[in-house]
């Protein structure tokens, strides 16, 4: 009789018969067994004992024939069976999972990490750098910069644009918009409000591909001076200042006073240039669309059908040519470069993400080096198992088979949840950093992602299986079968696992390198000064409605009256203006040169990034004076002209000498002698740890502008202050908006997105890194006490003391550790030259970084190296004697 939920045993023994390899019967008669045991519980007996005899018979006739066939040298099997044979393999791996869940999960779960991390990089890089622009055939779309050198890079004037459309055939359509991101004030109904808008050539649409959601584009005529005004509305600002109502085109709006008629709304989505909330026809006569020095226009072609960029670039070097020949005053020296207009935009991002890439790469490759010393520990377990199967007839190749099977099964595991990791991750970064690279915020995963990540699973597949797998076969059966795996079978793998955690060792060390090189370089950039004292300021722009104003002396006369108001707020010590506030980038320059030393021509000119302040700014962001005065109010129109300059401009124009009331030429629109009044020290204008480029300040009196971006000076938390700030400018004109409002403190760790982020996410993977080696030392280390224990048995039993047995534990560890740490060194001095040009205030061999980064990690390992000591010395001599 036989157990309730055992089948037949004769109707067993029936397919033992023609399954003799260990393997085959474990595969078949296991799962048959299983089903038997399922369908008792829901049936009786004698249908369940039924049911198994007809499947034993089956399995009988199926593998008597296959014999037969074996026998008789019949040719291979076919693709079907070999199909089942691995359907057989993954089954039996599933099942031999089941026995043993804490490794399966271990080693899906590292895995998984270390595919999760290269996926959530990849997912980054396809989001960011490889999905194509939204226009219409994104891959014709050609960014034209006007240059004069390697780096050097410019903006166009519109004649120049009017040149290359008429004097080139490469272009289907060629496409212009105006440099700045201006400002109009719209009024009606609702609260005055500020709105961001762009002039642009009336084909720039149709040249990007890109037709209004509602409404119509421009027309070409629109272009001509005295048309009445058009406007289109960006999607965003319709939904925001409209509710989406399709009604509002055709109608007529208030900008600065004056009518547009809105003709058009742009679909969701589109942005561009970026940050417009309107666009508007750009004028061909208009101030700004006049000379040739005015370069003041962006231009984007589309590619004929079948040109190439070389092709048309050139075209655009014979027109340039010719305009630098007929303009050698303005244009010599200049050229054009053609880009494509995905590079233009996500080209530095590239670059950025691809060093992420091959970083992080380093932690697939540990987490491969530690499940493939798993798979040698369960291997050490499994050697009674494995020598039966090929005792009993298993080709070596068999055998290797079902072990790489299980490698599949833990590969396609991992792959699932580096996919689940990546997705979960790309949610967090596009939180954690939205501003770092652009697009993050549409990170996902796609087709793209699901196939890189598939092939990185099977691409560790052999990383982390073949090697295991030959080894655990690599073996003498019958001296194997003889000591069972005990105490006498020598584990000559050891010396390979003992490899595999060098390799976790050494490249965790590089990873943690690299991440401590970046944590330097953002503690020095975060401790840099920027030029100027972020503490206690708050910036906010404000835009007058000069509709309201004929003249600039009525201008001028409300800036006065905004700047009065400020001040009187209770806890308020100093108020300033700027035109373009502390850090924010590129901004128009000029031509400058030094009374009597005029340049040769245009090449030979020298520039100044020019700046209109009133004369309490240098107090509200407390720039040092170095020399000379800041800016006074009688610094106005009717005073000689003067000028503030910084110290990289003076060295540049002045070196060696005292610029104290030398003499700037300044060509604007009209040639200008600037008198230097002061000198202050040099601010961060394109971000903390850039170079600093020359400035020039103008008093805002001499000039008033009609956008501002104030700076105030508080006693306490600016923030505290923005209610009532924001009142006192309403009490002076209610029309007035203020928008970007913000500490000058958040505008300097925003400026600092970028190394945070890459200092954030290498030492976010470093960690893991660390502990994945961490664990792959301390599986090793139990392993060696493991096959130690009766060394160590019999030293304790003789009076060997437990430091002895502790320091024979800790020095086969730090030997590890200590050959791990010299290859980690010598890979980090090689890789980190790739790291150098984004290094700021450290040299790639740091010896602190080094040392400290070598240091935690012995420290770490120190700590994994106990845990294994511990359970040594504490183990009982006796009972391990006893049991060998």
């Amino acid at each position: 009789m036989h157990s309730t939920n055992r089948p037949p045993r004769l109707a067993e023994r029936l397919m033992e018969r023609v399954l003799p390899l260990a393997v085959q019967h474990n595969g078949v008669v296991g799962d048959l067994r299983e089903e038997y045991a399922r369908r008792r519980a829901r049936n009786n007996r004698v249908a369940c004992d039924l049911w198994f005899w007809c499947q034993a018979i089956l399995v009988y006739w199926r593998f008597r024939a296959e014999a037969r066939r074996r026998n008789a040298r019949m040719p291979q099997r076919g693709a079907r069976h070999l199909g089942m044979d691995l359907l057989s393999d993954v089954r039996f791996a599933f099942r031999s999972f089941r026995r043993s869940p804490g490794f399966a999960a271990a080693t899906v779960l590292v895995l998984g990490i270390g595919i999760g991390a290269v996926s959530l990089m990849f997912s980054t890089f396809n989001t960011v750098v490889l999905q194509p622009l939204p226009f219409e055939e994104p891959d014709r779309l050609v960014w034209v910069w006007s240059s004069r050198g390697p780096g050097s890079r410019n903006s166009l004037s519109y004649l120049d644009y009017a040149d290359y459309q008429k004097e080139t055939h490469a272009w289907e359509s060629l496409g212009a918009f105006g440099v700045f991101r201006r400002t109009r004030i719209l009024t009606g109904d609702e609260a005055a409000q500020q709105a961001g808008v762009y002039h642009v050539s009336a084909n720039l649409f149709a040249t990007l591909g890109i037709a209004p959601e509602i409404g119509r584009a421009f027309l070409p005529d629109e272009e001509e001076i005295g048309r009445e005004s058009v406007t289109i509305l960006s999607h965003g600002f319709w939904q925001r200042r409209y509710g989406g109502d399709p009604t509002v085109v055709g109608t007529t709006i208030t900008l600065n006073g004056q009518p547009a008629e809105i003709v058009g709304v742009m679909p969701a989505g589109f942005d561009y240039p970026a940050g417009a909330d309107m666009w508007f026809p750009l004028q061909q006569q208009a101030v700004y669309a006049q000379g040739r020095g005015n370069n003041n226009f962006r231009i984007v072609g589309r590619l004929r059908d079948g040109v190439t960029i070389e092709q048309a670039q050139a075209q655009m070097d014979v027109v340039a040519g010719n305009i630098a020949d007929a303009f050698p005053a303005t244009k010599a020296g200049w050229g054009i470069r053609l880009v494509s207009l995905h590079e233009r935009y996500f080209g530095s991002a590239r670059a950025t993400i691809l060093m992420l890439i091959g970083i992080i790469s380093l932690v697939p490759l540990v987490a491969c080096a530690n499940v493939a010393s798993l798979f040698m520990a369960r291997a050490a377990t499994r050697k009674t198992e494995l020598a039966s199967r090929l005792a009993l007839g298993a080709s070596r190749a068999r055998v290797v088979r079902q072990l790489l099977s299980e490698s599949l099964v833990v590969a396609l595991g991992g792959g699932t949840v580096g996919l689940a990791l990546a997705y979960g991750g790309g949610e967090a970064l596009s939180s954690f950093a939205p501003a770092a690279l652009p697009r993050l915020d549409t990170i996902g995963v796609d087709g793209n992602v699901l196939a890189f990540t598939l092939g990185a699973s099977l691409l560790m597949l052999p990383l982390f299986g073949i090697v295991p797998a030959l080894r655990a076969t690599d073996m003498e059966i019958a001296e194997t079968l003889k000591v069972g795996g005990g105490r006498g079978s020598s584990d000559r793998r050891s010396g390979f696992r003992s490899g595999l955690v060098v390799a976790q060792v050494a490249l965790s060390l590089m990873l943690m390198l690299a991440s401590g090189l970046f944590l330097r370089s953002f503690l020095n950039l975060q401790n840099a000064h920027p030029g100027f004292q972020a503490e206690n300021v708050l910036s906010f722009r404000a835009a007058l409605p000069y509709f309201k104003y004929d003249t600039v002396e009525e201008i001028e006369r409300v800036w006065d009256d905004v700047h009065r108001r400020l001040r009187a707020v209770p806890g308020v010590n100093a108020v300033g203006s700027i035109d373009r506030p502390p850090l924010s980038g590129s901004a128009p320059s000029t031509d400058l040169w030094a009374e009597g030393r005029p340049p040769a021509d245009a090449a030979e000119a020298m520039g100044g990034t020019r700046r209109f302040v009133t004369e309490g700014f240098f107090d509200a962001v407390q720039i040092q004076l170095l020399a000379g005065r800041v800016f006074e109010t009688t610094d106005g129109r009717n005073a000689p002209p003067v000028t503030v300059i910084n110290e990289t401009l003076a060295q540049q124009f002045f070196p060696g000498e005292d610029p104290i009331g030398k003499t700037l030429v300044f060509d604007w629109a009209t040639v200008v002698n600037l008198k230097v009044v002061g000198v202050t020290a040099d601010v961060a204008e394109l971000g903390v740890g850039s170079s600093p480029i020359p400035i020039l300040y103008l008093p805002a009196r001499w000039s008033p502008r009609i956008n501002m971006h104030f700076l105030v000076r508080t006693q306490g938390d600016p923030l505290e202050s923005a209610r009532a700030l924001r009142q006192a400018v309403a009490d002076v004109d209610g029309d007035i908006p203020i928008s970007s409002i913000q500490t000058m403190q958040a505008r300097l760790s925003d400026s600092l997105f970028q190394p945070r982020f890459r200092s954030a996410v290498v030492g976010l993977f470093a960690l893991v890194a660390l502990i994945l080696s961490s664990i792959g030392l301390y599986g090793v280390l139990a392993c060696f006490v493991r096959q130690r224990g009766h060394e160590i048995s019999i030293r304790l039993a003789l009076g060997a003391g437990t430091g002895g047995v502790m320091a024979l534990v800790l020095m086969r560890g730090l030997a590890l550790v200590g050959a791990g740490v010299l290859i980690g060194v010598a890979g980090g001095l090689i890789g980190s030259r790739l790291i150098e040009s984004v290094l700021f205030g450290i040299g790639t061999a740091d010896p602190i970084t080094y040392f400290g980064v070598s240091a935690s990690l012995i420290a770490v390992a120190l700590v994994a190296c106990l845990v294994p000591g511990f359970r040594a010395v504490r183990q009982d001599p006796a009972e391990v004697l006893k049991a060998e």
